[in-house]
């Protein structure tokens, strides 16, 4: 239990809201509606001096105040005890349900020679459009560069070009010895060309030689293909997690 409170933490200081707001040991992460971990409350402790029931719509009040639905970020980890229950007899519905996986660095990409990844340590806002547009389609919302920009640690955002286009990118945040990897991503008309397995090595390399040993990820257990791909290169289930949220009505 104590690694994933630690592996929790890391991805929280990693993927920082524009609003912290802190309610009785949980954390009230606010951003504009811009990805679900920014936009969730994280309940990595219960100081138990508000019951549970006053706490939960304490969170429901705030976040309605921003235009925004409640919505949980849930591990094993969480806290109290129970807490996913009582919000599924609420009415709040389970929303991405994700694997995290961990694994040893150096990562068993078996890239020997391959894509020229570039890595950068600066939060340029084409990397950031890049990402969000193969990824999302759309155009960057602004909240996300200060989520990018907010990340505690060192940093670095990789990407691979082609023709003059970045057609794969990854970002890799290092702390306490860990690297947490995030934004994966390649255009669909890029992919089994082995960018995603150059960009880990490359973020991998980055993060080792500031003495990283230790690396984790998120991916949507839906994702069979990304996790086949990181299960090949050493990551290994570690433990679940789940949003939930309440729809309005």
């Amino acid at each position: 239990m104590n690694e994933i409170v630690l592996v929790e933490e890391l991805a929280a200081r990693a993927w920082p809201p524009a609003t912290l707001a802190e309610l009785d040991g949980w954390r009230l992460r606010f951003t504009g509606g811009v990805t679900r971990r920014a936009n969730s409350v994280l309940a990595p402790a219960h100081g138990g001096t508000i019951p549970l029931e006053e706490k939960i719509r304490h969170v429901e009040d705030a976040y309605a105040r921003l235009g925004l639905p409640p919505r949980y970020q849930l591990c094993p980890a969480s806290q109290p005890p129970g807490l996913d229950m009582r919000l599924a007899e609420l009415g709040y519905a389970v929303d991405a349900s994700s694997i995290v996986m961990t694994a040893p660095l150096p990562l068993a990409t078996g890239v020997a020679s391959g894509p020229r990844v570039a890595i950068s340590e600066e939060n340029d806002p084409a990397w950031a459009s890049a990402w969000w547009t193969i990824d999302r389609g759309q155009a960057t919302p602004p909240p996300l560069l200060g989520i990018l920009r907010g990340s505690r640690g060192a940093a670095a955002n990789a990407s691979i070009e082609s023709d003059g286009r970045i057609v794969a990118v990854g970002r890799g945040c290092a702390e306490r010895g860990w690297l947490g990897i995030f934004a994966m991503a390649t255009r669909p008309d890029q992919r089994g060309r082995g960018h995603a397995r150059a960009v880990l090595d490359a973020l991998g390399a980055w993060a080792a030689a500031s003495g990283a040993t230790r690396a984790y990820l998120q991916v949507e257990a839906r994702n069979e293909t990304a996790i086949r791909l990181y299960g090949a290169v050493g990551f290994r289930e570690a433990y679940r997690y789940h949003y939930r949220e309440l729809a309005p009505g």
